[in-house]
């Protein structure tokens, strides 16, 4: 046995608000090495975020402005591909990566989009300004809270290990809210049974309570989603927050309405306060396309939880994506040389609607393009006290990224 230990320098350069890195590995499929990589990376500046378009990572920040990133599955062959994405001026993180098509005149790009950190800024004058005078200059983004409904399927069938997890996940959940926001939680066999009639603000009083309902939770009867989904979207929201549903599900719906199309569309209707529900499907009895449009119809996202896996794992891993949310409803425009939204510039353009931005995350958009010349973007969101609008733009032509198409 022989342990070998490399260290060596590589000089990187930077491109396009972008600094690329290779570690270079065999693209066989018979190649079984468990490779373990785990990446901290540290820039001058600072770092938007990173992204693998070759392996799946698991990011975390660390202090010092560190960015960590680990490999899921060290088993996928290839080579290991990490973008490292530059912060602009005004702190907001954009990138692109394009591949021309066989006509020259257009082709595919990928698209990296990082939002900023919110950090309080100093006056010219030096020092640091009170916080209505910072929003009265336009410089402090308001700090959108969230307005969480978490909605817990306790039908028979979540009896055992699924409802012990789903309880561990809504304690996580309720426990991680910041003070200052608010929450609800929903139960639902046949009946559906709310812990308030609408959201209550995060205190030690409302959060000693909902662990008491938590614990008190039993299984029994059927399966009535939409009366569910119809309770945590009828609410007026809570100004100045997100209002996001967790829905968590382990079969079909079984009492009140039963058609999927009905049931989405029903709720499509009833969710006037647009709320973003997010979806988890335990199981393999779960309708996975009506759970899957109602998150895209919401801008949100679904997860499925397979037999043997964790609930309270999945739940949990996209309760922290939702952290600090930045950015509400933003809309990608594509200009022209005018500065005016430019037609036919790009289509095939997914996701069609944007997902909303939160701290750590980052948003992935692809599509193609047509024409010469510069690919220029308006990016237009609300942060909670007023709507925010970034434009950035990139030159694809002499790119050639063959991961892209």
């Amino acid at each position: 046995t022989v342990r070998l230990k490399l260290e060596y320098e590589e000089l990187l350069e930077a491109e396009g608000g972008r600094i690329d890195y290779v570690l270079p590995r065999s693209e066989s499929l018979d190649s079984k090495v468990p490779w373990s990589i785990e990446v901290r990376w540290q820039a001058k500046g600072g770092l938007a975020g990173l992204f693998s378009p070759s392996h799946g990572i698991e990011k975390k920040k660390l202090p010092g402005g560190v960015i960590e990133a680990r490999v899921r599955d060290g088993a996928t062959p290839g080579s290991f591909r990490l973008s490292a994405m530059l912060p602009g001026k005004d702190g907001f993180g954009a990138s692109l990566l394009a591949h021309p098509d066989e006509s020259g005149k257009g082709g595919w790009f990928l698209l990296l989009m990082t939002p900023p950190e919110r950090k309080r800024e100093e006056k010219k004058t030096g020092g640091t300004a009170s916080e209505g005078e910072e929003k009265s200059m336009g410089r402090l983004p308001a700090l959108l809270g969230r307005e969480l409904t978490l909605v817990i399927d306790r039908s028979g069938s979540m009896a055992g290990e699924k409802l012990d997890q789903a309880r561990a996940a809504a304690l996580q959940v309720v426990e991680g809210l910041a003070d200052g926001e608010w929450f609800n939680l929903i139960v639902y066999n046949e009946a559906v049974e709310s812990f308030a009639d609408q959201p209550v603000e995060v205190t030690r009083g409302s959060v000693r309570e909902a662990r008491e309902f938590i614990a008190g939770l039993r299984v029994s009867g059927g399966t009535n989603i939409y009366g569910a989904l119809e309770r945590a979207v009828a609410p007026p929201p809570r100004e100045g927050t997100l209002p996001i549903v967790l829905f968590l599900t382990d079969g079909l719906p079984t009492i009140g309405e039963t058609s999927e199309k009905r049931i989405r569309e029903g709720i499509v209707a009833k969710n006037r306060a647009q709320r973003r529900i997010f979806t988890f499907g335990v199981g393999t009895d779960v309708n996975t396309p009506l759970l899957s449009r109602l998150a895209d119809d919401s801008r949100a996202t679904a997860s499925f939880v397979l037999p043997g896996e964790d609930v309270e794992v999945e739940v949990a891993k996209v309760f922290r994506r939702l952290a600090g949310p930045l950015l509400s409803a933003p809309e990608l425009t594509a200009l022209g040389s005018d500065g005016k939204p430019g037609r036919g510039r790009t289509s095939d353009v997914i996701p069609a609607r944007l997902p909303d931005f939160f701290a750590d995350d980052q948003v992935v958009v692809t599509g193609r393009w047509s024409g010469k010349g510069e690919l220029k973007f308006r990016l237009e969101g609300h942060d909670g006290a007023r709507q925010r609008k970034f434009q950035f733009e990139f030159k694809p032509d002499g790119q050639h990224n063959p991961l892209v198409p």
